[in-house]
């Protein structure tokens, strides 16, 4: 049955500025937090080993992509970002239902705690983001309360779950890389 083991999934659309106070991970910068005790220590070394190499370029040339919409340049078009956010601070999530009629959805209010949540695709424009947010175009052109990105996180997960999303969500056969993908797929 498909319902059995579902996932807790957020959509969310906050503007640049409070992406990154809700996400607070910068792929290529991350901030010092106690990985171990969020349960995503393997992500954490998984994703700063990426970024030594051509997703470093990748962000630059992203971010300049960025910057060229918000100056008018050309029209954006930016992906979905998926993230999780461990399950050791799910505990701290607070949802108000105002509407329970649909079983596989729900409506209402959203409060989620103030810690990191990890990127499962989408890390080099998250970084690209987070360097944008850090920029005087962005602050003078207005982007940080205007700029508007989607955010998919996956709540109350660990990071064999988040894993496993990630290669759900990217399969063999897709242009990932394919042995990071097989490594992550546990089923």
């Amino acid at each position: 049955m498909f319902g059995e083991r579902g996932r807790v999934v957020a959509m969310l659309h906050p503007n640049l500025k409070m992406f990154t106070q809700l996400i607070q991970y910068d792929p290529s910068n991350p901030p010092r937090e106690n990985y171990a005790a969020l349960e995503m220590t393997r992500a954490h070394d998984q994703t700063q080993s990426d970024f030594k190499g051509q997703k470093a370029a990748n962000k630059d040339d992203f971010k300049n992509y960025i910057l060229e919409g918000i100056w008018g340049n050309r029209t954006l078009f930016l992906p979905v970002i998926t993230g999780w956010q461990s399950r050791t601070v799910f505990e701290r999530t607070v949802f108000v239902a105002f509407d329970e009629g649909d079983a596989n959805a729900m409506y209402g209010m959203l409060y989620l705690p103030k810690a990191p949540v990890m990127q499962a695709d989408g890390q080099t424009q998250t970084a690209a983001l987070f360097a944008v947010a850090d920029s005087r175009d962005a602050v003078d052109a207005g982007a940080l309360e205007n700029l508007l990105v989607t955010v998919e996180i996956e709540l109350n997960v660990d990071e064999r779950k988040a894993g496993q999303s990630f290669a759900d969500r990217n399969g063999r056969g897709s242009k990932k890389n394919r042995n990071l993908v097989i490594g992550f797929d546990t089923l």
